[in-house]
């Protein structure tokens, strides 16, 4: 039997930490461990609606860049456990959502530092089948060592370190595609506007999945929105963020439509690098 791979790279991620017990951190870092003094949880979440339902995968990796690891001893583990609940902005140190006690888990040596790999098949098929609802993963480790592991998130702009899901899939299982293989894509645009302006549209009909990734490298705060449509005469707006000057942010449309574009708001002046990263039937 014949495989594809499938990525899904990951939407929505934070950390919490007793340090700041009523807050989170939002960034292009992850950190998970003990630092001797205070503990870092981590979450993620990827969304897989694009993997057949019911179906039993043939693996499931779970793939992370580590960008450092602070620790006094030669091998540090971590720990991976599927949430019962969801998290979002609101999830802080004093209130977490619940987790599974199932779990995955790995090892780094003390002076590792790159991609890591993490077999999470047994997790995704129990997500896939419906035992249990998809609502992100927990990294965590065991907490009384000293070992502070600093990991990229799903904020960074470079597509290589974004935390991703690869999935084995039996090929003619991938909807009605069995002839067909995927490839990841990009499109590129450097805006320059007054006021408003809106990237070109993209016809997403062959798209399985794709991230619009916002360079604001302007001097003031750009307004970015995702706008979908079936025509290209109506626009409903999705999701929506606010770029600070020289930073960057991430959109993903929520709705179904055989169009999307990014639509910019400034004060004055605006200069943005939109990126639209995305997973295509070739």
């Amino acid at each position: 039997m014949s495989y594809i791979r499938v990525q899904s790279i990951c939407v929505r991620s934070l950390t919490i930490t007793d340090f700041k017990p009523k807050s989170n951190v939002i960034n292009d870092t992850l950190k998970i461990g003990f630092d001797g003094k205070n503990i870092y949880r981590s979450y993620m979440y990827f969304n897989i609606d694009n993997i057949p339902k019911d179906e039993f995968v043939n693996s499931a990796y779970l793939y992370i860049y580590l960008n450092k690891i602070d620790t006094e001893h030669s091998r540090t583990v971590f720990y991976i456990q599927p949430l019962q609940e969801d998290f979002d902005k609101y999830t802080t140190f004093e209130k977490q959502p619940q987790y599974y006690n199932r779990q995955a888990k790995f090892e780094i040596n003390k002076n590792f530092h790159g991609p890591v790999r993490v077999e999470i098949t047994d997790i995704f098929n129990e997500w896939n089948s419906g035992y249990m609802k998809n609502k992100g993963i927990i990294m965590k480790s065991n907490e009384r060592k000293k070992s502070l592991g600093s990991f990229t998130s799903n904020s960074i702009c470079d597509y290589e370190f974004i935390p991703k899901l690869i999935i084995s899939i039996p090929e003619l299982n991938h909807h009605n595609n069995s002839s067909e293989t995927v490839n990841v894509m990009e499109k590129s645009w450097n805006l320059e506007f007054r006021r408003i302006r809106c990237s070109p549209p993209i016809n997403v009909e062959r798209i399985i999945q794709g991230t619009f990734f916002i360079d604001n490298i302007g001097n003031g705060e750009v307004k970015a929105a995702v706008e979908v449509s079936c025509d290209l005469c109506s626009w409903i707006k999705d999701d929506e963020i606010i770029v600070d000057s020289n930073s960057s942010g991430i959109l993903v449309a929520k709705y179904y439509g055989k169009y999307y574009r990014v639509k910019l708001q400034c004060l004055e002046q605006g200069t943005v690098r939109v990126n639209f990263i995305y997973q295509a039937y070739r």
